[in-house]
């Protein structure tokens, strides 16, 4: 429903664009299983309210009115139940740190994996490190508290 798209996002079918109806015939109880995708336009913001679809029958051969029904889209909840769509903050930008930075290719051979324990140590540089530090997007940061959860 393009009154409640007020984000202005961009709503995929089984990955063709929502700007068109789009019709699927069935014979039946058949089933047809579709993906909607929702995708975000620009901006930084990262919560948004939901937005509605609707799906409509169009059988007339009975001689009964088009059936009807709205849906809410929506991919988080808080705890007070209530719905909103969620987009991840993206990664910071990162790049190679110190020799790696300088070289384009790493080339180890098994016994200098196997002296390390197959562990290979690396550094990298966060370029946006005055924006947020790594670890606030970790997911061994156990210190960020949050009100909601994903269902």
């Amino acid at each position: 429903d393009l009154v409640t798209n007020n984000a202005d996002f961009t709503v995929l079918v089984n990955g063709d664009p929502l700007a068109e109806p789009h019709k699927f015939i069935l014979d039946g109880n058949q089933t047809v299983t579709t993906t909607i995708a929702i995708m975000k336009g620009p901006g930084k913001q990262l919560q948004f309210d939901p937005i509605s679809i609707f799906l409509r029958s169009d059988c007339v051969q009975d001689g009964t009115n088009p059936v009807e029904v709205t849906a809410a889209l929506w991919n988080w909840q808080d705890r007070e139940r209530n719905r909103f769509i969620k987009f991840i903050p993206p990664c910071p930008s990162i790049r190679w740190a110190g020799k790696m930075h300088k070289a384009s290719k790493l080339m180890l051979n098994s016994d200098t994996l196997s002296g390390q324990e197959s562990l290979l140590e690396v550094s990298i540089f966060n370029q946006g490190y005055t924006d947020r530090k790594l670890f606030d997007r970790s997911i061994h940061n156990a210190l960020e508290q949050s009100d909601d959860f994903r269902l």
